[in-house]
């Protein structure tokens, strides 16, 4: 199966936006003015949660009026607290289709598409001309991306002169095979970890120096979201996931506590002006 639509198998699910929207209604929301807190029981669609996202943002020093490439961006959680806490212009590329369609009507329905926009595309050939952006934005994206020399390429190739690169993945631990399914990989034919030093040092030849490398989460952030429970509906992560949430979750979990896992947090700056060649 061509990798795309391998990834769109794995992930998308028929309607999800609408699924969405039924679920947030269940539970007494007006899906017609919505709120970031509404969202907030599945918005961050990654390890560490809101937590891990926020750590990230202050890490690469956001300010006013930056344009924001998020690689990955899932259904767009953190592009809206980056346009809103931050004040960034935020655009989200996102392979999986539906996956794309919520982020684009979840973000009407905040009121946020004059400060954000998604396109349906592959990290590997973004649709952006050179030198588009002022940063780099991915989190927990690496994982299922085999071609990483590529995809660092392409980043490259879009940023500014000293622009920075922020990313937050999942990285291969000292032990290296894995307990499956896990929410982001049924089975080894999607996952494509390699260790820390090795993500770092592809960084770095690939044109950027580093500014923060960190590895591991921090203390207590390593939960996501709990579930909001109301008028005999529930809605959580697994509305993201159509199958075996709770044993992905719980293979994901120990992953991590067997060492198969770890994650680093790091930061970049592009080192040179791109050339066409």
């Amino acid at each position: 199966m061509e990798y795309p639509n391998a990834v769109n198998q794995h992930y998308g699910q028929a309607d999800l936006a609408e699924k969405i929207l039924t679920a947030l209604q269940n539970i007494g929301k007006d899906v017609d003015n919505l709120t970031q807190d509404d969202l907030s029981p599945f918005d961050q669609f990654h390890s560490g949660g809101l937590a891990a996202t926020m750590r990230l943002a202050q890490l690469v020093e956001l300010h006013e009026g930056i344009e924001l490439l998020d690689v990955g961006c899932g259904i767009g959680g953190p592009a809206r607290i980056l346009a809103t806490e931050y004040g960034c212009h935020v655009t989200g590329i996102e392979l999986t289709e539906t996956f794309c369609h919520a982020a684009e009507l979840l973000t009407a329905r905040l009121g946020l598409s004059d400060k954000i926009s998604f396109q349906h595309g592959n990290a590997l050939d973004l649709p952006f001309e050179n030198a588009s952006f002022d940063l780099v934005w991915t989190q927990n994206v690496l994982m299922n991306i085999e071609d990483k020399k590529r995809l660092f390429g392409e980043m490259h190739r879009v940023l500014r002169p000293n622009g920075r690169l922020a990313l937050f993945s999942l990285m291969q631990g000292p032990v290296p095979t894995l307990h499956y399914p896990v929410i982001w990989a049924s089975s080894p034919d999607l996952a494509f970890l390699i260790p820390p030093d090795e993500l770092r040092q592809l960084v770095i030849e690939s044109g950027f120096r580093e500014i923060s490398w960190i590895e591991g989460l921090n203390a207590g952030s390593h939960s996501t979201a709990l579930p909001v429970e109301k008028n005999g509906f529930a809605v959580g992560m697994d509305i993201l996931v159509e199958k075996a949430f709770e044993l992905k979750k719980a293979n994901g979990k120990r992953n991590m506590e067997e060492k198969r896992t770890t994650y680093v947090t790091g930061v970049f700056e592009r080192t040179d002006t791109y050339r066409d060649a």
